[in-house]
């Protein structure tokens, strides 16, 4: 039991490490962004035993009590978070464009990497490219 529980503690850091920066399997082209959009998410966290985890699901009886004591316990509250988010129109070549949204704040007229995935929802990826060349390797890119 020890060994499948250590295996699986393996299994799923190894998946989080996977999902940080670049797959070498990434095809790369080279860029430049032709236009800029900034967009403002915000988004609404609300606490898991507000949303009926916690005993009796509220309703004034006993359950409601439980949920309030458990969250003085644990300082949980509801809260909101506010996310700025760049969408950008990239050329990658005469007249062909692509449409990436990134956390980046990148300037018009840039050269970016393009990193592209087939049938991987986290792809098309960018990464500032100072020199507009295309680097030998992928890079750690921050979505």
């Amino acid at each position: 039991m020890k060994k499948t529980s250590l295996l699986a503690i393996a299994l799923m850091l190894t998946a989080c490490a996977s999902t940080n920066g670049i797959s070498p399997q990434a095809s790369m082209r080279l860029g430049k962004i032709a236009e800029k959009q900034t967009f403002t998410k915000q988004t609404n966290h609300r606490n898991p035993i507000n949303m009926g985890v916690g005993i009796g699901g509220g309703g004034g009886h006993i359950g409601w009590g439980m949920n309030m004591g458990l969250n003085e316990i644990f300082g949980l509250s509801d809260y909101n978070t506010t996310e700025t988010v760049f969408q950008y129109k990239i050329e990658v070549a005469k007249n062909d464009y692509l449409i990436i949204q990134s956390n980046q704040n990148l300037s018009p007229n840039q050269c970016v990497t393009v990193y592209e995935l087939p049938n991987n929802s986290d792809y098309p990826q960018i990464a500032a490219n100072l020199d507009c060349k295309l680097p030998a390797t992928a890079i750690q890119v921050n979505k």
